[in-house]
């Protein structure tokens, strides 16, 4: 049997890694190949093994959900990273429920859905979300629309200002997330020359601020720390 297994751990300023089987009997499963083997015995056969820095990996020690994409209703699109032994946690936008587990999943969403990834490595939790488009709104024109928002100051306390480059908006639907997903807020907003200011009374912490054009149903979705 071929195997090509990426594995990845938290390790630092050993010079010795140990390469085996770590389950006990009653969980590992055997097959005599030889009467003349031991029964206490094992082979291994290892090769091509080779240690990398974690900061090569898309995303180093942070989340990392993948570049938003587009695909046809109907299909289905892999999300995230391929790589082994990642604990992580998927969310959609707006719901408390995992839709996965690892560090990549296959979705299918029948509309644009924006999914959440959690990661937690070496006792570190990070957050990053990716956007699937479904047609026939394109990717293009939900990056153009992510790219003409903005907000500061963030961090921020119980106020941000949201600018628009895009003169065509008038408004936007904003909510508030919690890292789960959670809606915890919502609240459309008119724009007066093309900003905004938004109010909130939110505890200390990290949130996911959801803004949506409430005519042509575009969403970006932006990262807003409370202090």
């Amino acid at each position: 049997m071929e195997a090509n297994i990426r594995y990845i751990c938290c390790w630092g300023g050993g010079n010795y890694i140990t390469i085996g089987n770590f389950n006990n009997d009653a969980t590992t499963d055997t097959l005599k190949v030889h009467d003349s083997v031991p029964t206490d015995a094992a082979y291994y056969f290892i090769d091509d093994v080779s240690v990398i820095s974690i900061d090569s990996i898309p995303g180093g020690l942070t989340a990392y959900g993948g570049k938003d994409t587009l695909i046809a209703k109907g299909d289905s699109v892999f999300i995230g990273q391929e790589i082994s032994n990642l604990n992580c946690n998927w969310y959609e936008l707006g719901q408390i429920a995992i839709v996965g587990t690892g560090s990549g999943i296959y979705v299918k969403p029948d509309t644009t859905t924006t999914y959440i990834v959690e990661q937690t490595l070496c006792g570190t939790i990070t957050y990053d979300t990716v956007v699937v488009s479904v047609k026939p709104v394109g990717i293009n024109e939900v990056e153009k629309f992510g790219n003409s928002l903005s907000f500061f100051p963030n961090p921020a306390h119980e106020q941000v200002s949201i600018l628009c480059s895009d003169k065509n908006i008038k408004a936007l639907t904003v909510a508030v997330h919690e890292l789960s997903g959670k809606q915890i807020s919502k609240q459309n907003i008119q724009l007066l020359n093309n900003a905004c200011s938004y109010n909130f009374n939110l505890p200390s912490g990290l949130y996911f601020l959801s803004l949506t054009d409430p005519e042509k149903k575009y969403t970006a979705v932006k990262k807003l720390v409370v202090y």
